[in-house]
């Protein structure tokens, strides 16, 4: 037992102190890498920790095995990978998507790109970090290309770039993904880099909706709201904001909830409007917690009671609602 903690321990001195320096330079696909610490392998045992360069560990049941199936619990070599790079602790997805990535799976092109954006066990390099997100893009993988979209979008790390982030938007768009379809939907909405046109907006936001994006059924309700493309309609719009809040959209549950607490575009129903706040809650909107919270401290539509307001701010302020932290902390000095 004293054995294997301390084989355990050296390992993990190998992963904290050695890989690190071993990686300075970058892992590019076509590149081996050791399954078993990670570093590069361009000889037939590992440099750092001595296992040839075909052994990989199971990530079930931790054997080390060469061929392509586990001999400790059957499991296939492409199945424990794909399992492993997925970890979110990053010292053991490390080796997974290094290795996958340099076999071309676009997937692992994505998470090792984001690498080299933060700088994760390799040296930060934006240049590098796209070419990886291009080329998952170009194998396929819409969740590539909507990523790369986003941070020009945002000039997150880049320049801010409205053509190349539409570029990207309709890449993903074109290959079936539903908030590509949303974004571009914005573009031609707001004539960000396009001419403005209302139709085609409604068209990209429409197929969103067709590919099971429920949210973008709130974009819809809103051209009927503004009369734009459309002639404007309350009550369709309200209908809209209800059908995504029931295909379990947690953004429009919310606004029903506001909605009906309010008496806006519909009659004034308090306890309508809770509904929809605990529905949204349910679903992870921290501002309907914090709703919740705040109709539990001053009574609005339920009995008073400090100790379900704290329980409410105290989701909201978890799921990150800033006001929510700060009430709850005067609530529980």
């Amino acid at each position: 037992m004293f054995k294997e903690f301390k084989a355990a321990t050296a390992l993990f001195l190998i992963l904290i102190l050695i890989i690190p320096s071993a990686l300075a330079d970058g892992m590019i696909p076509g590149q081996r890498v050791c399954l078993v610490c990670g570093s590069h392998v361009e000889t037939p045992e590992c440099p750092v920790c001595g296992s040839p360069k075909e052994c990989w560990v199971c990530y079930d049941c931790l054997t080390k095995n060469m061929s392509g199936t586990c001999m400790g619990c059957g499991k296939s070599r492409k199945e424990s990978l794909a399992e492993q790079a997925a970890d979110p602790r990053v010292l053991t997805a490390w080796p997974a998507v290094s290795c996958l990535a340099s076999e071309g799976d676009p997937e692992n092109l994505l998470r090792l790109g984001t690498y080299y954006q933060k700088g994760i066990m390799v040296s930060q390099d934006i240049d590098q970090a796209l070419a990886l997100f291009r080329l998952a893009g170009e194998a396929g993988y819409a969740p590539a290309w909507l990523y790369m979209g986003k941070l020009y979008d945002g000039g997150i790390d880049v320049a801010i770039d409205q053509a190349s982030a539409l570029d990207c938007y309709q890449k993903a768009a074109d290959l079936g993904d539903a908030e590509g379809c949303w974004f571009v939907g914005s573009f031609y909405e707001e004539g960000d880099g396009v001419t403005q046109s209302y139709p085609l907006a409604l068209d990209y936001y429409q197929m969103a909706v067709d590919k099971g994006d429920a949210d973008s059924l709130m974009s819809i309700a809103s051209f009927y709201l503004q009369g734009l493309g459309v002639d404007a309609d309350t009550n369709k719009a309200v209908e809209l904001y209800e059908e995504a809040a029931n295909a379990g959209s947690g953004l429009a549950c919310d606004y029903l909830g506001y909605l009906y607490m309010t008496g806006t575009y519909v009659d004034k129903d308090v306890e309508k409007g809770l509904s929809w706040y605990r529905k949204a809650a349910e679903l992870g909107i921290a501002r309907s917690m914090y709703a919740l919270g705040y109709a539990y401290q001053c009574g609005q539509g339920v009995e008073t009671d400090l100790d379900q307001a704290s329980k409410w701010y105290e989701k909201a302020a978890l799921a990150g609602h800033q006001n929510a932290l700060q009430v709850w902390r005067t609530l529980n000095p």
